[in-house]
C-alpha cells in the first residue's frame, strides 16, 4: 500500500523549513491562490470559552471545545454550513495547561482528529 501524498497549500518558507526539521517533505508545494483580505466568514462562534484544543472541521460538522468556569468542559458540533448547533455534550471536570509548561503561556496544546 503505497501512502499518501503530501501536498503543502502554502509559500511559507516557514512552514517548509518546520516541515524540514522534523524530516518530513512535501510531495508537492502549491500555494493557495487566495486574498486573505478577501475572505468574509459565514458564521461565528461568540462567547466560546477557553479551550485545550482547537477547532476541528470535518465534511459535515465543526466542532469546538470550551472549558466553563474552570470546571466543565463542553464539546459542541456546529452544522458546517449554516453554523447552529447539532449537539452539545458537557461533563465535570477541565483539562489544565501543566504548571511545568504554563510559563510557555495557556494557549492551545492539542487538536484531537
Amino acid at each position: 500500500m503505497s501512502r499518501p501524498q503530501l501536498v503543502l497549500a502554502s509559500a511559507s518558507p516557514r512552514r517548509l523549513a518546520l516541515l524540514d526539521q522534523i524530516g518530513i517533505k512535501p510531495d508537492q508545494i502549491v500555494p493557495a491562490d487566495i486574498d486573505e483580505n478577501t475572505l468574509k466568514p459565514n458564521w461565528v462562534v461568540k462567547d466560546l470559552g477557553p479551550s485545550y484544543s482547537g477547532t476541528i472541521v470535518g465534511e459535515k460538522l465543526v466542532y469546538t471545545t470550551q472549558t466553563v468556569d474552570k470546571k466543565t468542559e463542553i464539546v459542541t458540533a456546529y452544522d458546517r454550513a449554516t453554523g447552529k448547533p447539532a449537539w452539545t455534550k458537557s461533563w465535570e471536570g477541565s483539562i489544565t495547561v501543566p504548571f511545568f509548561a504554563a510559563k510557555n503561556g495557556s494557549w492551545i496544546r492539542a487538536t484531537p482528529t
